[in-house]
């Protein structure tokens, strides 16, 4: 063996009379008690411990049944301690007390109860001699305080070999003396005088290099010494022998006992007991990668057995690190690493004198162990045929880094059968780092085994020995903690006790009672398990600790575990000990005594039902917390009881009576319709909330003036609850002001919820006194003006505020004639900029806006227009929306509040589902906002929630702005949706957009009306929070038509219209809306060369109705021009503004739409179309009842 240069502080030194006189005291103990076979301390005697490492480099037998161990520290230091049989320090020797580096140490019995070493190193500074040294059985040195000189040639050696002869010692080493490595041996006589030719014998001097010597003897007082070669380029392996006067016996350069392509290196060498030896080795090849080979030489130096070699295993991957012992029956049974498994392995092999395998092919698994490498294997003979192997196991994981090798030992027989335990005896499980053993075989059949061991410190090493043998059963000292609550788990830390092995059982158990398997067990070591014991249910009083070793051994420490129990909880109050369906109640705090810091249950129950607390905290043993959610649907009653239990034992108490629940107050959330005209009763259909009772009433809150006996009230009529969230009444607003109104919901039991601002009362009048148009720009190559009408017979004074990025400016003053119409550019007042419009009044007048621009290539301007909104609200919808197929989509918000809003824009994407985005847009502003910024190329309708109420419009454009269409949105889905404009004759496509806004599916029906009647297409489902897109083309082609959309659920609809007159692609678009009227009003239109105006009128009544057209006269022709028609039942017709006024003239006029028929109702847009339809505009208008 050999190892590294390392020296430390060793803490006992003997020498002189002190060692003889412990060897007679040790050899009187050994008379009167052997203990041959006995394991010795638990996990080891400690050998060599002090500062530094000490790394062991042999272990030799003494003769009598014990070892020699010999190590060198981390100075350079070589030492050897005695061990007895029984595991006893004896004596203890420095094997030289020179300075020295670059140690190569070997050590080998001297046949007289003594060791012999030998060494290099370069004490001198020649870069390495040769020494030896003897120290006999009582532990003196016998060849001089430093040892003896074997080769002070000035060329340096290395790598020593040693072998003990009756005394004497013959030495192999590594020489450089010819400027590559030889091989060299020398012989130091018994009185430690060295013989032979002086610096040594060459054994070979052969070309290129050689090295690794191994040696043992030839039974005739010579020895044998085998090398790794390079002569022939590849390592091979060759042999010589030289006899006990010095000479060398074999072939010159010594016998080749393989020469192969690749490597063969490793060698390891034992005597054939015939005069001759067996040689192991591995052999390297790029298929197989590293195998096994060993072959025989006899004494006259002829190789034996196959040519090359016996293949002892050439399994796949990696088998190396061979090492060999005489079976004593003229063969030899080889070990190695293995790595055919995913982990490295040990395996053997025995092959007889005559050269024929005798185990399984491949070798025996001697350690197999599942997902855990084994290394570093030693062998000795077991004298009877088989062998001790020893090994680094890595079996067990303490956890620390570098903290996981043990050392384990198997005995096979001469049969290749395991003797001890399946996988290994333990020789020491320890924590922290034991690895590298060394063997001699004890003369038991059984080994003492010596390594290196960091257990002090993690990276200090010390010298450890033991004797391998079987393993003995388990013995249960004690356990900590002893003793443990039935509520859980607990952690044992130290379970004591002595020969613990890898994977132990470990129960507690009582009689008549199910045993308590513990889990998470860790042999730390062998005198060392931790473990852990689910105690939840278990009986308490005193269990037995039962521990089983993986080979079927045990013990059991009676009554060593105490299992205890917990009183149960207590509840004596709950605070607040009432609730309202729906509320949540965060900390309630339960009072009583006993609560535990555990996990706990607590509910309150009542027959059937059950309300479980949630985030329950630990306060106190006396108090507890929990939050409770009551269910809407909650039963209303005090005789809730209060429940607790402790998680862990199941041991639980109910305070009876404890908790009330009661109706909740209701809420408002929303009504619809949301506005009324003041001259008669409005249905509401659908006045949203929660809590909503049977006797419930409702109220209108609003100006003075208003309501019963003028104090502001109105009163509902007809109240029914149709559901907890949903009621409908009626109000009858006959006279009421117009204005914004509270609503009012009040339970028979007192409780109530208003919602503010929530109802509009508006004037019956066609139109409004307020109006928003979001949309707006003089920059970016757009003329913006704005066209008011004025339906009433006197005149109207109105008020223009622009709201731009810089704030609200103030326009002039406009007044705007009886039946007349105006138009306002807001380029004069506001300059370049992008702006949203607010537009006031002393009557209600209607308001609708144009844009125009010229898009790249376009042979005239491009129009788009919308009416606009006459209050914000906080919620508005727009089915049509694209950012694919060369559009791009706007969102404008304008923001009429004193304060900055946040806006949550849901998209509801076509194929796809939701995606939700948030805008802040400053106070009396507007803000744009790209839909393709937001979510990318895509198809979606929108849908735009604030917490304050705002005014929103989308602009779409195509083609890099060559065309453009513009709508406002609608605040309220509708079962029913109309567009009246629509046709796919004259070059037009006409798309119907529908979006659905619910959480639930939508089917939808759309019925086109058209000259000859309605028809109706089949239905379609719609996934919730989406839109769909029909291409009425595809439908219904050729035809002039109304579409009204239909669904089970609200739902909002909107039509786009696409045509090319020759010059480009041009668009329109409106959204629907969700009732006829009784009349509409348009605030823009012309009749001129290069505008042409159509109104279109849908009558949604099975009967035809009489309708009044008015065209409001503008600065041109003031005064306006009025005709008559009478519309069949469920049609449509549109009507030309040249057909009355002449396009010479040039007129601007407004158009205001009436259905004469009492009690009918229609539906109105307005078109208008530009250079030639080059370009084009549609809206709704403004509507009274």
């Amino acid at each position: 063996m050999t190892a590294g240069a390392r020296r430390g502080t060793v803490r006992l030194i003997l020498t002189g009379a002190a060692v003889v006189l412990c060897a007679l005291l040790l050899v009187t103990f050994l008379a009167t008690a052997s203990l041959a076979g006995t394991r010795w301390t638990q996990n080891g005697v400690a050998v060599a411990t002090g500062n530094g490492d000490q790394d062991v480099i042999a272990v030799v037998t003494d003769g009598a049944g014990g070892a020699i161990v010999v190590w060198q520290d981390d100075e350079g230091g070589i030492y050897a301690r005695r061990v007895t049989s029984a595991g006893t320090l004896a004596w203890y020797s420095e094997v030289s007390g020179a300075w020295q580096s670059d140690l190569d140490v070997s050590a080998d019995p001297d046949g007289l109860g003594g060791v012999v070493l030998g060494w290099c190193d370069d004490r001198d500074g020649g870069g390495g001699d040769t020494y030896a040294q003897r120290i006999d059985s009582t532990g003196l040195r016998l060849w001089g305080e430093n040892g003896v000189t074997v080769c002070d040639d000035s060329f340096p050696q290395r790598n020593a070999a040693v072998l003990g002869v009756g005394g004497q010692a013959i030495l192999a080493w590594t020489d450089m003396r010819s400027g590559m490595n030889d091989i060299y041996a020398g012989k130091v006589l018994a009185d430690g005088t060295p013989t032979w030719t002086a610096d040594g014998v060459a054994l070979c001097e052969a070309s290129a290099n050689q090295d690794e010597p191994v040696i043992t003897t030839d039974g005739a007082g010579g020895a044998i010494v085998a090398w790794e070669d390079e002569r022939n380029y590849d390592y091979d392996i060759y042999a010589q022998r030289v006899d006990s006067g010095g000479t060398p016996r074999w072939m010159n350069d010594g016998t080749d006992i393989t020469i192969a392509e690749y490597d063969q290196t490793s060698p390891r060498i034992i005597t054939d007991g015939a005069g001759g030896a067996i040689i192991s080795w591995q052999s390297w090849h790029p298929v197989t990668h590293m195998d096994i080979y060993a072959r025989k030489v006899n004494q006259f130096g002829v190789p034996q057995w196959l040519p090359g070699g016996i293949p002892l295993c050439t399994e796949s991957h990696y088998q190396e690190c061979p090492e060999i012992a005489t079976d004593d029956a003229g063969g030899a049974i080889v070990t190695w690493e293995d790595s055919r498994a995913s982990y490295r392995d040990i395996y053997a092999a025995r092959i007889s004198t005559a050269g024929a395998p005798l185990w399984t092919a491949d070798g025996v698994g001697v350690c197999t162990y599942p997902n855990s490498p084994e290394c570093e294997p030693r062998i000795v003979a077991d004298g009877s045929g088989g062998a001790v192997i020893a090994w680094t196991d890595y079996r067990v994981f303490y956890g620390p880094e570098d903290d996981e090798m043990d050392i384990f030992a198997q005995r096979v027989d001469s049969g290749g059968n395991a003797q001890w335990t399946p996988q290994g005896a333990a020789v020491c499980i320890h924590e922290k780092n034991q690895y590298r053993p060394m063997l001699v075989a004890d003369g038991t059949g059984e080994a003492i085994v010596a390594w290196d061991d960091h257990r002090a410190e993690l990276y200090d090493t010390d010298v450890y020995a033991q004797r391998a043998m079987d393993d003995p059963p388990p013995t249960v000292t004690s356990i900590t903690p002893s003793s443990g609550h039935n509520t859980g788990t607990i952690a044992i830390t130290d379970l004591a006790g002595q020969d613990f092995r890898l994977d132990p059982v470990v129960k507690l158990q009582m009689p008549e009672q199910s045993d308590i398997n513990a889990t998470d067990v860790r042999a730390v070591s062998s005198t060392k398990i931790t473990c852990n014991f689910d105690l939840s249910g278990a009986v308490a009083g005193s269990w037995d600790v039962y521990v089983e070793n993986d080979d079927g051994q045990n013990h059991t420490l009676p009554g060593a575990f105490e299992v205890l129990e917990y009183p149960p909880p207590n509840a004596t109050g709950i605070a607040p000990d009432t609730g309202e369906r729906g509320q949540v109640l965060n900390d309630v705090s339960i009072t009583g005594s006993d609560f535990r810091d555990v996990a706990t249950t607590v509910e309150l129950r009542r027959g059937a039902d059950t309300i479980t607390g949630t985030d329950v905290q630990f306060v106190s043993a006396a108090q507890i917390t929990a939050d409770f959610s009551i269910p809407a649907g909650a039963s209303v009653g005090s005789d809730w009881d209060l429940y607790v239990e402790h998680e862990d034992d199941g041991r639980n108490d109910t305070l009876d009576n404890a908790f009330t629940v009661q109706y909740p107050a209701p809420t408002v959330t929303s009504v619809a319709p949301d506005s009324a005209p003041n001259n008669g009763v409005v249905q509401i259909t659908d006045l949203k909330g929660t809590g909503f009772r049977n006797g419930a009433s409702a109220y209108l809150t609003g100006p003075m003036g208003s309501g019963t006996a003028g104090a502001g009230t109105i009163t509902a009529g007809h109240v029914s609850v149709v559901t907890s969230t949903k009621l409908t009444c009626s109000f009858d607003l006959e006279g009421a002001a117009t204005g914004s109104y509270d609503l009012k919901v009040r339970n028979s039991d007192g409780k109530s919820a208003t919602l503010t601002d929530a109802f509009t009362v508006t004037s019956s009048e066609p139109g409004s006194n307020a109006w928003y148009l979001p949309e707006g720009s003089t920059r970016w190559g757009f003329t913006t003006y704005v066209a008011i009408s004025n339906p009433n017979p006197d005149p109207v004074d109105v008020e223009v505020t622009y709201m731009t990025e810089a704030g609200p400016v103030q326009g002039p003053p406009v007044h705007i004639e009886g039946l007349s119409r105006t138009t306002l550019y807001p380029e004069t007042t506001v300059g370049s900029c992008d702006f949203s419009t607010r537009i006031t009044s002393d009557a209600p007048v209607v308001a609708d806006r144009t844009m125009m621009w010229t898009g790249p290539g376009a042979p005239g301007p491009e129009y788009h227009a919308s009416v606009g909104v006459t209050s914000p609200a906080k919620t508005w919808y727009m089915p049509e929306g694209s950012s694919r197929w060369g559009f791009e989509t706007w969102l404008l918000i304008q923001n009429p509040n004193e304060s900055t809003v946040t806006c949550t824009v849901t998209y509801m994407i076509q194929g796809e589902g939701p995606a939700v985005r948030y805008h802040a847009v400053d106070a009396n502003s507007r803000a744009s906002f790209s839909m393709e910024n937001d979510i990318g190329q895509k198809d979606a309708s929108i849908k735009v929630e604030c917490e304050k109420p705002v005014i929103p419009e989308r602009a779409m454009y195509r083609n890099n702005r060559r065309e453009g269409h513009d709508s406002i949105g609608t605040t309220g889905p509708s079962p029913t949706f109309y567009l009246a404009e629509g046709t796919t004759g004259w070059g037009f496509t006409t798309y119907v957009l529908v979006q659905n806004p619910q959480n639930t599916a939508a089917d939808v029906t759309l019925t086109y009306m058209t000259g000859s009647g309605p028809v109706s297409m089949p239905s379609f489902s719609m996934p919730p929070q989406s839109r769909h897109t029909v291409r009425v083309n595809d439908q219904l082609p050729g035809t002039d038509l109304s579409t009204r959309v239909e669904a089970n659920v609200p739902i909002i609809a909107e039509r786009a219209m696409y045509w090319d007159n020759g010059t480009g692609e041009a668009c329109h678009d409106s959204v629907g809306t969700a009732g006829p009227s009784k009349a509409f009003c348009f605030g823009d239109g012309a009749s001129t060369l290069d505008a042409e105006t159509w109104t279109c009128v849908q009558n949604l009544s099975d009967d035809e109705v009489e309708i009044r057209i008015s065209y409001l006269g503008g600065f041109v022709e003031p005064g306006p021009v009025t005709f008559t028609d009478t519309m069949p039942a469920n049609s449509r017709k549109t009507y030309n503004m040249a057909d009355k006024l002449n396009p010479e003239g040039m007129y601007t006029a407004g158009v205001k739409v009436e259905c004469l028929t009492p009690g009918a109702e229609i539906m109105a847009e307005r078109a208008m179309y530009f250079n030639g339809r080059g370009a084009g505009t549609v809206t709704i208008g403004g509507y009274a009842e």
